[in-house]
Protein backbone atom coordinates (compact mmCIF):
# COMPACT_ATOMS: atom_id res chain seq x y z
CA UNK A 1 0.00 0.00 0.00
CA UNK A 2 3.20 2.20 0.70
CA UNK A 3 4.42 2.06 -2.80
CA UNK A 4 0.52 1.96 -4.28
CA UNK A 5 -0.15 5.46 -2.50
CA UNK A 6 3.12 7.05 -3.66
CA UNK A 7 4.00 5.87 -7.30
CA UNK A 8 1.99 8.38 -9.33
CA UNK A 9 1.26 8.04 -13.08
CA UNK A 10 2.56 9.69 -16.11
CA UNK A 11 0.45 11.91 -17.20
CA UNK A 12 -0.03 15.93 -18.04
CA UNK A 13 -2.82 17.95 -17.29
CA UNK A 14 -4.55 19.73 -20.57
CA UNK A 15 -6.26 23.51 -20.21
CA UNK A 16 -9.88 23.34 -20.53
CA UNK A 17 -12.57 23.50 -22.08
CA UNK A 18 -16.39 24.42 -21.67
CA UNK A 19 -17.33 24.87 -18.26
CA UNK A 20 -13.95 25.07 -16.57
CA UNK A 21 -10.53 26.96 -16.96
CA UNK A 22 -7.45 25.59 -15.35
CA UNK A 23 -4.27 27.16 -15.44
CA UNK A 24 -2.07 24.01 -16.18
CA UNK A 25 0.04 22.51 -18.95
CA UNK A 26 -0.80 21.34 -22.33
CA UNK A 27 -0.38 17.36 -23.38
CA UNK A 28 -3.05 17.25 -26.72
CA UNK A 29 -2.57 13.44 -27.72
CA UNK A 30 -4.82 11.14 -29.59
CA UNK A 31 -6.84 7.96 -28.02
CA UNK A 32 -3.95 5.23 -27.59
CA UNK A 33 -5.06 2.39 -28.77
CA UNK A 34 -8.04 0.62 -31.13
CA UNK A 35 -10.36 0.32 -27.99
CA UNK A 36 -9.99 3.82 -26.91
CA UNK A 37 -10.76 5.48 -30.13
CA UNK A 38 -13.64 3.93 -30.94
CA UNK A 39 -15.07 4.58 -27.90
CA UNK A 40 -14.08 7.88 -28.27
CA UNK A 41 -15.22 8.10 -31.74
CA UNK A 42 -18.84 6.69 -31.18
CA UNK A 43 -19.77 10.11 -29.40
CA UNK A 44 -17.22 12.87 -29.73
CA UNK A 45 -15.55 12.61 -33.76
CA UNK A 46 -19.45 13.53 -35.47
CA UNK A 47 -18.78 16.76 -33.06
CA UNK A 48 -15.35 17.21 -33.85
CA UNK A 49 -16.53 17.43 -37.71
CA UNK A 50 -19.25 19.27 -37.02
CA UNK A 51 -22.20 16.50 -37.75
CA UNK A 52 -23.14 17.07 -34.56
CA UNK A 53 -23.84 19.89 -31.93
CA UNK A 54 -23.67 18.79 -28.26
CA UNK A 55 -21.50 18.30 -25.37
CA UNK A 56 -18.18 16.61 -25.06
CA UNK A 57 -18.30 13.55 -23.71
CA UNK A 58 -14.40 12.95 -23.55
CA UNK A 59 -13.13 15.73 -24.89
CA UNK A 60 -11.60 16.80 -28.58
CA UNK A 61 -8.43 14.49 -27.52
CA UNK A 62 -6.64 12.84 -24.58
CA UNK A 63 -5.20 15.24 -22.20
CA UNK A 64 -2.54 12.74 -21.55
CA UNK A 65 -0.77 9.73 -22.93
CA UNK A 66 -1.64 6.05 -21.68
CA UNK A 67 -0.42 5.41 -18.64
CA UNK A 68 -0.98 2.79 -16.29
CA UNK A 69 -2.37 2.74 -12.77
CA UNK A 70 -2.37 0.08 -10.09
CA UNK A 71 -5.97 -2.39 -9.84
CA UNK A 72 -5.53 -5.61 -7.94
CA UNK A 73 -7.42 -7.22 -10.80
CA UNK A 74 -5.89 -6.35 -13.81
CA UNK A 75 -2.69 -8.22 -15.15
CA UNK A 76 0.10 -7.53 -12.97
CA UNK A 77 -1.79 -5.40 -10.94
CA UNK A 78 -1.64 -2.53 -13.47
CA UNK A 79 -4.59 -1.21 -15.96
CA UNK A 80 -3.77 0.64 -18.95
CA UNK A 81 -5.82 4.18 -18.26
CA UNK A 82 -5.71 7.53 -20.53
CA UNK A 83 -6.97 11.06 -19.02
CA UNK A 84 -10.06 13.13 -20.91
CA UNK A 85 -11.28 16.47 -19.96
CA UNK A 86 -14.54 14.24 -19.15
CA UNK A 87 -13.94 11.23 -17.62
CA UNK A 88 -10.85 8.29 -18.21
CA UNK A 89 -10.88 5.69 -19.95
CA UNK A 90 -9.49 2.18 -18.72
CA UNK A 91 -8.76 -1.36 -19.92
CA UNK A 92 -8.85 -3.33 -16.74
CA UNK A 93 -8.88 -6.60 -18.07
CA UNK A 94 -6.86 -6.52 -21.43
CA UNK A 95 -7.52 -10.54 -22.33
CA UNK A 96 -11.28 -10.49 -22.38
CA UNK A 97 -13.05 -10.44 -25.47
CA UNK A 98 -13.86 -6.71 -26.79
CA UNK A 99 -17.77 -6.39 -26.62
CA UNK A 100 -17.34 -3.19 -27.78
CA UNK A 101 -19.47 -1.69 -24.70
CA UNK A 102 -17.85 -2.29 -21.41
CA UNK A 103 -14.19 -3.91 -22.54
CA UNK A 104 -13.72 -0.03 -22.01
CA UNK A 105 -14.67 1.36 -19.22
CA UNK A 106 -14.81 4.73 -17.50
CA UNK A 107 -13.67 4.87 -13.68
CA UNK A 108 -15.86 5.89 -10.75
CA UNK A 109 -14.29 9.29 -10.82
CA UNK A 110 -16.90 11.53 -9.42
CA UNK A 111 -17.57 8.59 -6.36
CA UNK A 112 -14.41 8.75 -5.98
CA UNK A 113 -13.79 12.76 -5.39
CA UNK A 114 -16.70 13.09 -3.45
CA UNK A 115 -15.90 10.03 -1.30
CA UNK A 116 -12.21 10.75 -0.44
CA UNK A 117 -11.56 6.88 -1.32
CA UNK A 118 -9.60 5.98 -4.54
CA UNK A 119 -10.44 2.09 -6.25
CA UNK A 120 -7.38 0.88 -6.43
CA UNK A 121 -9.14 -3.19 -6.31
CA UNK A 122 -12.75 -4.68 -6.81
CA UNK A 123 -12.84 -4.78 -3.04
CA UNK A 124 -10.05 -2.59 -1.97
CA UNK A 125 -9.59 1.31 -1.93
CA UNK A 126 -6.71 3.56 -0.87
CA UNK A 127 -8.10 6.45 1.37
CA UNK A 128 -7.62 10.38 0.72
CA UNK A 129 -9.90 13.00 1.65
CA UNK A 130 -12.74 14.29 -0.82
CA UNK A 131 -11.78 16.81 -3.65
CA UNK A 132 -12.33 20.39 -2.57
CA UNK A 133 -12.84 21.32 -6.09
CA UNK A 134 -15.34 22.71 -8.06
CA UNK A 135 -17.85 21.04 -9.64
CA UNK A 136 -18.84 23.38 -12.55
CA UNK A 137 -17.52 27.00 -12.99
CA UNK A 138 -14.83 28.86 -12.94
CA UNK A 139 -11.92 27.13 -10.55
CA UNK A 140 -11.71 30.44 -8.69
CA UNK A 141 -15.51 31.05 -7.73
CA UNK A 142 -15.67 30.61 -4.11
CA UNK A 143 -19.10 29.83 -3.15
CA UNK A 144 -20.01 26.96 -5.92
CA UNK A 145 -20.61 23.68 -4.94
CA UNK A 146 -17.33 21.25 -5.01
CA UNK A 147 -16.96 17.35 -4.50
CA UNK A 148 -16.51 17.47 -0.96
CA UNK A 149 -19.68 19.45 -0.97
CA UNK A 150 -22.06 16.42 -1.33
CA UNK A 151 -20.13 14.32 0.48
CA UNK A 152 -22.67 13.82 3.62
CA UNK A 153 -25.30 14.23 0.42
CA UNK A 154 -24.14 10.88 -1.25
CA UNK A 155 -25.08 7.17 -1.49
CA UNK A 156 -24.76 4.86 0.12
CA UNK A 157 -24.90 7.04 3.00
CA UNK A 158 -27.23 9.48 2.34
CA UNK A 159 -30.93 7.71 0.26
CA UNK A 160 -34.12 9.37 -0.40
CA UNK A 161 -37.50 8.39 -1.69
CA UNK A 162 -38.55 8.09 -4.86
CA UNK A 163 -40.12 12.15 -6.21
CA UNK A 164 -41.63 10.96 -9.42
CA UNK A 165 -42.96 14.53 -11.22
CA UNK A 166 -41.73 16.87 -8.50
CA UNK A 167 -40.31 19.49 -9.21
CA UNK A 168 -36.52 19.93 -8.68
CA UNK A 169 -36.75 23.13 -6.45
CA UNK A 170 -33.90 22.78 -3.78
CA UNK A 171 -31.02 24.53 -4.14
CA UNK A 172 -27.73 23.64 -2.47
CA UNK A 173 -24.81 26.26 -1.11
CA UNK A 174 -21.12 25.17 -0.93
CA UNK A 175 -21.31 24.17 2.69
CA UNK A 176 -23.90 21.49 1.63
CA UNK A 177 -26.41 23.15 3.14
CA UNK A 178 -29.67 22.69 1.44
CA UNK A 179 -33.07 24.77 1.18
CA UNK A 180 -36.08 24.80 -0.69
CA UNK A 181 -36.44 27.92 -3.22
CA UNK A 182 -39.97 27.54 -4.74
CA UNK A 183 -38.93 30.63 -7.57
CA UNK A 184 -37.08 27.70 -8.90
CA UNK A 185 -40.58 25.89 -10.09
CA UNK A 186 -40.52 28.13 -13.03
CA UNK A 187 -37.64 26.61 -14.58
CA UNK A 188 -40.12 23.76 -15.22
CA UNK A 189 -37.85 20.87 -14.00
CA UNK A 190 -38.93 17.71 -12.77
CA UNK A 191 -38.29 14.45 -11.67
CA UNK A 192 -38.55 11.77 -14.06
CA UNK A 193 -36.65 8.48 -13.19
CA UNK A 194 -36.19 7.13 -9.59
CA UNK A 195 -33.06 4.47 -9.23
CA UNK A 196 -33.92 1.52 -7.14
CA UNK A 197 -30.19 0.47 -6.43
CA UNK A 198 -28.86 3.49 -5.45
CA UNK A 199 -32.10 5.33 -4.12
CA UNK A 200 -31.83 8.99 -5.69
CA UNK A 201 -33.80 10.33 -8.20
CA UNK A 202 -32.59 12.09 -11.78
CA UNK A 203 -33.95 15.39 -13.08
CA UNK A 204 -35.89 15.10 -16.35
CA UNK A 205 -33.02 16.51 -18.74
CA UNK A 206 -30.34 15.03 -17.03
CA UNK A 207 -32.34 11.21 -17.83
CA UNK A 208 -33.58 12.28 -21.32
CA UNK A 209 -29.78 12.67 -22.25
CA UNK A 210 -28.89 9.53 -20.59
CA UNK A 211 -31.23 7.88 -23.19
CA UNK A 212 -30.99 10.18 -26.12
CA UNK A 213 -29.97 9.45 -29.84
CA UNK A 214 -28.22 11.51 -32.24
CA UNK A 215 -25.64 11.21 -34.93
CA UNK A 216 -22.34 8.76 -33.74
CA UNK A 217 -19.52 7.67 -35.36
CA UNK A 218 -19.47 3.48 -35.73
CA UNK A 219 -18.22 0.57 -38.19
CA UNK A 220 -20.85 1.61 -40.87
CA UNK A 221 -19.68 5.33 -40.16
CA UNK A 222 -21.79 8.21 -38.84
CA UNK A 223 -25.29 6.93 -39.12
CA UNK A 224 -28.20 8.31 -36.33
CA UNK A 225 -28.27 6.10 -33.26
CA UNK A 226 -28.54 6.08 -28.93
CA UNK A 227 -25.14 7.82 -27.85
CA UNK A 228 -24.84 4.88 -25.33
CA UNK A 229 -25.22 1.42 -25.59
CA UNK A 230 -26.67 1.77 -22.09
CA UNK A 231 -28.25 4.65 -20.19
CA UNK A 232 -25.62 4.20 -17.26
CA UNK A 233 -22.86 3.51 -19.89
CA UNK A 234 -21.26 7.06 -19.50
CA UNK A 235 -22.46 8.42 -16.20
CA UNK A 236 -23.18 5.33 -14.39
CA UNK A 237 -25.56 5.28 -11.28
CA UNK A 238 -27.11 8.64 -9.68
CA UNK A 239 -25.25 9.57 -6.51
CA UNK A 240 -26.99 12.23 -5.15
CA UNK A 241 -30.24 14.36 -5.71
CA UNK A 242 -29.95 16.95 -8.44
CA UNK A 243 -29.78 20.49 -6.63
CA UNK A 244 -29.62 24.07 -8.32
CA UNK A 245 -26.55 26.38 -7.46
CA UNK A 246 -25.46 29.72 -7.84
CA UNK A 247 -21.86 29.41 -9.97
CA UNK A 248 -19.55 32.07 -11.49
CA UNK A 249 -19.59 30.91 -15.55
CA UNK A 250 -16.86 32.84 -17.39
CA UNK A 251 -17.35 35.27 -14.77
CA UNK A 252 -20.91 35.82 -14.40
CA UNK A 253 -22.82 34.07 -11.75
CA UNK A 254 -26.03 31.86 -12.87
CA UNK A 255 -28.03 29.04 -11.55
CA UNK A 256 -27.03 25.68 -12.87
CA UNK A 257 -28.72 22.27 -11.97
CA UNK A 258 -26.52 19.76 -11.35
CA UNK A 259 -26.21 15.95 -10.26
CA UNK A 260 -23.73 13.63 -9.66
CA UNK A 261 -23.75 10.06 -11.00
CA UNK A 262 -20.75 7.21 -10.21
CA UNK A 263 -18.54 8.17 -13.16
CA UNK A 264 -19.54 11.95 -14.35
CA UNK A 265 -21.50 15.34 -12.90
CA UNK A 266 -23.98 16.41 -15.05
CA UNK A 267 -24.63 19.97 -15.51
CA UNK A 268 -28.12 21.85 -17.39
CA UNK A 269 -27.84 25.60 -17.60
CA UNK A 270 -31.36 26.72 -19.75
CA UNK A 271 -29.67 29.26 -21.12
CA UNK A 272 -26.93 27.71 -22.74
CA UNK A 273 -27.28 27.22 -26.32
CA UNK A 274 -29.56 24.16 -27.75
CA UNK A 275 -27.02 21.05 -27.22
CA UNK A 276 -24.93 22.40 -24.43
CA UNK A 277 -28.13 22.91 -21.90
CA UNK A 278 -26.63 19.69 -20.78
CA UNK A 279 -22.84 19.09 -20.04
CA UNK A 280 -20.79 16.49 -18.80
CA UNK A 281 -18.53 18.34 -15.83
CA UNK A 282 -14.60 18.27 -16.69
CA UNK A 283 -14.58 15.18 -14.52
CA UNK A 284 -11.44 13.64 -15.49
CA UNK A 285 -9.63 16.70 -15.18
CA UNK A 286 -10.31 17.59 -12.00
CA UNK A 287 -9.92 14.02 -10.90
CA UNK A 288 -6.64 13.97 -12.24
CA UNK A 289 -5.77 17.03 -10.28
CA UNK A 290 -6.62 16.13 -6.90
CA UNK A 291 -5.51 12.53 -7.19
CA UNK A 292 -1.98 13.55 -7.85
CA UNK A 293 -2.66 17.04 -6.19
CA UNK A 294 -1.74 19.31 -8.96
CA UNK A 295 -3.39 21.88 -7.88
CA UNK A 296 -3.11 25.51 -9.46
CA UNK A 297 -0.75 27.29 -7.09
CA UNK A 298 -0.01 24.55 -4.76
CA UNK A 299 2.22 22.71 -6.45
CA UNK A 300 2.87 18.65 -5.54
CA UNK A 301 2.14 17.39 -2.19
CA UNK A 302 4.79 16.59 0.03
CA UNK A 303 7.34 13.85 -0.88
CA UNK A 304 5.99 13.70 -4.72
CA UNK A 305 8.26 15.93 -6.56
CA UNK A 306 7.00 16.94 -10.19
CA UNK A 307 8.69 18.06 -13.76
CA UNK A 308 7.48 18.52 -16.84
CA UNK A 309 8.49 20.24 -20.09
CA UNK A 310 10.97 23.01 -19.07
CA UNK A 311 13.81 21.20 -18.12
CA UNK A 312 15.44 23.89 -16.75
CA UNK A 313 18.55 23.34 -13.93
CA UNK A 314 19.04 19.36 -15.41
CA UNK A 315 22.91 18.74 -15.82
CA UNK A 316 24.86 17.40 -18.34
CA UNK A 317 26.70 14.04 -18.04
CA UNK A 318 30.29 15.22 -16.69
CA UNK A 319 33.58 16.34 -18.47
CA UNK A 320 35.59 13.33 -19.62
CA UNK A 321 35.63 9.36 -20.46
CA UNK A 322 34.08 6.65 -18.14
CA UNK A 323 35.61 4.85 -21.41
CA UNK A 324 35.06 0.67 -21.73
CA UNK A 325 36.05 -0.63 -24.82
CA UNK A 326 33.98 1.31 -27.22
CA UNK A 327 31.16 2.54 -24.96
CA UNK A 328 32.23 6.22 -23.77
CA UNK A 329 30.07 8.62 -21.70
CA UNK A 330 30.66 11.56 -23.21
CA UNK A 331 29.91 15.43 -21.73
CA UNK A 332 32.97 17.78 -23.40
CA UNK A 333 33.27 18.95 -26.81
CA UNK A 334 31.84 15.87 -27.89
CA UNK A 335 28.39 16.49 -26.45
CA UNK A 336 25.91 19.65 -26.68
CA UNK A 337 22.38 19.99 -24.92
CA UNK A 338 20.24 22.74 -25.61
CA UNK A 339 16.89 23.88 -23.99
CA UNK A 340 14.70 25.28 -26.95
CA UNK A 341 11.05 26.46 -25.98
CA UNK A 342 10.75 23.93 -23.09
CA UNK A 343 12.71 21.42 -25.69
CA UNK A 344 15.73 19.53 -24.87
CA UNK A 345 17.70 18.83 -28.01
CA UNK A 346 21.05 16.50 -27.17
CA UNK A 347 23.46 16.63 -29.89
CA UNK A 348 26.78 13.99 -29.99
CA UNK A 349 29.46 14.10 -32.87
CA UNK A 350 32.26 11.58 -31.86
CA UNK A 351 33.77 7.78 -32.62
CA UNK A 352 30.96 4.95 -32.20
CA UNK A 353 29.31 3.99 -29.10
CA UNK A 354 30.13 7.69 -27.29
CA UNK A 355 27.18 8.97 -25.73
CA UNK A 356 26.04 12.12 -24.41
CA UNK A 357 23.15 13.20 -22.12
CA UNK A 358 21.19 14.93 -19.12
CA UNK A 359 20.26 14.70 -15.47
CA UNK A 360 17.27 15.75 -13.49
CA UNK A 361 18.29 18.04 -10.76
CA UNK A 362 16.78 16.24 -8.06
CA UNK A 363 18.92 13.32 -6.18
CA UNK A 364 17.90 9.72 -6.06
CA UNK A 365 14.39 8.07 -6.82
CA UNK A 366 13.36 4.82 -5.91
CA UNK A 367 9.47 4.03 -7.10
CA UNK A 368 8.98 6.37 -10.44
CA UNK A 369 7.08 6.77 -13.65
CA UNK A 370 8.97 8.46 -16.29
CA UNK A 371 7.98 9.98 -19.49
CA UNK A 372 9.35 11.51 -22.59
CA UNK A 373 8.04 11.88 -26.52
CA UNK A 374 11.24 12.10 -28.90
CA UNK A 375 11.92 12.63 -32.47
CA UNK A 376 15.41 12.37 -34.67
CA UNK A 377 16.31 15.47 -35.97
CA UNK A 378 18.50 13.72 -38.83
CA UNK A 379 17.30 13.72 -42.57
CA UNK A 380 18.14 9.97 -42.72
CA UNK A 381 18.53 7.01 -40.64
CA UNK A 382 22.19 6.41 -38.90
CA UNK A 383 22.56 3.05 -38.11
CA UNK A 384 22.02 2.27 -34.48
CA UNK A 385 21.68 5.68 -33.02
CA UNK A 386 19.30 5.30 -30.11
CA UNK A 387 17.16 7.96 -28.29
CA UNK A 388 16.92 7.45 -24.56
CA UNK A 389 14.48 7.50 -21.59
CA UNK A 390 17.28 6.49 -18.26
CA UNK A 391 15.92 5.64 -14.98
CA UNK A 392 17.66 5.06 -12.06
CA UNK A 393 20.86 6.15 -12.98
CA UNK A 394 24.19 5.52 -10.70
CA UNK A 395 27.94 6.34 -11.11
CA UNK A 396 30.19 3.80 -9.41
CA UNK A 397 33.39 5.36 -10.60
CA UNK A 398 33.84 4.50 -14.24
CA UNK A 399 30.82 2.56 -14.17
CA UNK A 400 26.96 3.59 -14.80
CA UNK A 401 24.17 1.43 -14.14
CA UNK A 402 20.41 2.06 -15.47
CA UNK A 403 17.74 0.52 -17.24
CA UNK A 404 16.74 2.56 -20.26
CA UNK A 405 13.94 2.78 -23.07
CA UNK A 406 15.30 3.37 -26.67
CA UNK A 407 14.03 4.02 -29.91
CA UNK A 408 16.61 3.11 -32.54
CA UNK A 409 16.16 4.78 -35.63
CA UNK A 410 18.06 3.35 -38.14
CA UNK A 411 15.86 -0.34 -37.26
CA UNK A 412 12.58 1.41 -35.93
CA UNK A 413 12.17 -0.76 -32.91
CA UNK A 414 12.14 -0.13 -29.70
CA UNK A 415 14.01 -1.94 -26.77
CA UNK A 416 14.82 -2.04 -23.46
CA UNK A 417 17.77 -3.03 -21.19
CA UNK A 418 19.44 -3.13 -18.27
CA UNK A 419 23.15 -2.15 -18.87
CA UNK A 420 26.20 -1.69 -16.61
CA UNK A 421 28.84 0.24 -18.31
CA UNK A 422 32.48 -1.09 -17.02
CA UNK A 423 33.34 -4.48 -15.75
CA UNK A 424 30.17 -6.92 -16.46
CA UNK A 425 27.82 -5.61 -18.58
CA UNK A 426 24.50 -6.78 -18.50
CA UNK A 427 22.20 -6.24 -22.00
CA UNK A 428 18.32 -7.38 -22.60
CA UNK A 429 17.61 -6.13 -25.83
CA UNK A 430 14.22 -6.36 -26.67
CA UNK A 431 12.35 -5.79 -29.75
CA UNK A 432 8.09 -6.26 -28.89
CA UNK A 433 6.57 -8.20 -31.27
CA UNK A 434 3.17 -6.66 -32.89
CA UNK A 435 4.42 -2.96 -31.80
CA UNK A 436 4.17 -1.13 -34.87
CA UNK A 437 7.44 0.47 -36.00
CA UNK A 438 7.64 4.84 -35.83
CA UNK A 439 8.29 6.16 -39.20
CA UNK A 440 11.74 7.97 -39.13
CA UNK A 441 11.85 11.48 -38.19
CA UNK A 442 8.26 11.19 -36.34
CA UNK A 443 7.25 11.33 -32.74
CA UNK A 444 7.59 8.01 -30.35
CA UNK A 445 6.44 8.38 -27.08
CA UNK A 446 8.28 6.73 -23.99
CA UNK A 447 7.83 5.55 -20.63
CA UNK A 448 9.28 3.77 -17.54
CA UNK A 449 7.80 2.26 -14.76
CA UNK A 450 10.14 1.12 -11.56
CA UNK A 451 8.11 -0.09 -8.27
CA UNK A 452 11.14 -2.12 -6.26
CA UNK A 453 12.49 -4.93 -8.61
CA UNK A 454 9.33 -4.61 -10.91
CA UNK A 455 9.90 -2.93 -14.22
CA UNK A 456 7.05 -1.92 -16.69
CA UNK A 457 8.36 -0.74 -20.21
CA UNK A 458 5.73 1.15 -22.61
CA UNK A 459 6.27 3.04 -25.95
CA UNK A 460 3.56 4.65 -28.00
CA UNK A 461 0.93 3.78 -25.25
CA UNK A 462 1.32 -0.08 -25.58
CA UNK A 463 2.60 -1.95 -22.90
CA UNK A 464 5.68 -3.55 -23.82
CA UNK A 465 6.59 -6.10 -20.84
CA UNK A 466 7.08 -6.48 -17.12
CA UNK A 467 10.29 -7.46 -15.63
CA UNK A 468 11.84 -8.30 -12.70
CA UNK A 469 15.38 -7.44 -12.24
CA UNK A 470 18.15 -7.13 -9.73
CA UNK A 471 19.91 -4.37 -10.81
CA UNK A 472 19.48 -0.79 -9.17
CA UNK A 473 16.67 0.07 -7.24
CA UNK A 474 17.70 3.39 -6.18
CA UNK A 475 19.15 6.31 -8.84
CA UNK A 476 18.98 9.37 -11.32
CA UNK A 477 16.75 10.05 -14.57
CA UNK A 478 18.44 11.24 -17.41
CA UNK A 479 17.77 11.20 -21.14
CA UNK A 480 20.39 10.55 -23.87
CA UNK A 481 21.45 9.53 -27.36
CA UNK A 482 24.17 7.65 -28.64
CA UNK A 483 26.24 7.62 -31.44
CA UNK A 484 25.66 4.86 -34.27
CA UNK A 485 27.96 2.66 -36.32
CA UNK A 486 31.00 4.39 -38.18
CA UNK A 487 30.56 6.66 -41.89
CA UNK A 488 28.22 9.62 -40.24
CA UNK A 489 29.41 12.63 -38.08
CA UNK A 490 26.61 13.06 -35.91
CA UNK A 491 23.58 12.37 -34.66
CA UNK A 492 20.57 14.52 -33.02
CA UNK A 493 17.52 14.40 -30.73
CA UNK A 494 14.76 16.26 -29.57
CA UNK A 495 13.13 15.12 -26.14
CA UNK A 496 10.04 16.90 -25.55
CA UNK A 497 6.54 16.91 -22.77
CA UNK A 498 9.03 15.21 -20.08
CA UNK A 499 7.53 14.27 -17.08
CA UNK A 500 8.26 12.37 -13.82
CA UNK A 501 6.58 11.70 -10.89
CA UNK A 502 8.14 9.90 -8.21
CA UNK A 503 9.06 8.92 -4.16
CA UNK A 504 11.96 11.50 -3.71
CA UNK A 505 14.57 9.80 -1.47
CA UNK A 506 16.04 12.33 0.91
Amino acid sequence: MRRLARLITVITVLAPTILTTWASPTLAAPPANDAFQSTWARTDQPVVVGNATRTWMWGPEANSHAGIEPYKEAPRGWRTVQYFDKSRMEITHPDASDDGVWYVTNGLLATEMISGSQQIGDDQLAFGSPAEINVAGDPDDPTGPTYATFTALSFPGYTVDPAIDAAVASRIDRDGAVHDDPTLTARGVTITFYDSVTQHNIAGPFWSFMNSSGVIFDSSGYVNGSLFPDPFYATGRPITEPYWANVKVAGTYKDVLMQCFERRCLTYTPDNPEGWQVEAGNVGLHYYAWRYQLFPGTGPRAGMPNYWSNLAGWTQWPAGNFATGDSRWLGGPAGTAAISNEEYQLAISGEVGAWVGVTAPAGAFDDIVAHVGVRSLLGTAHDGDRSCLLSRVQQDGPDLRFYALCIRWSEDFVAFYYQRVGGVESVDWFVPPGVASAPFGLNYDLTIVAVGADLWFVANGQMLAHVTHSGPLVGNVALAVQRGAPGYTDTESLFHDFSIAAAHLP
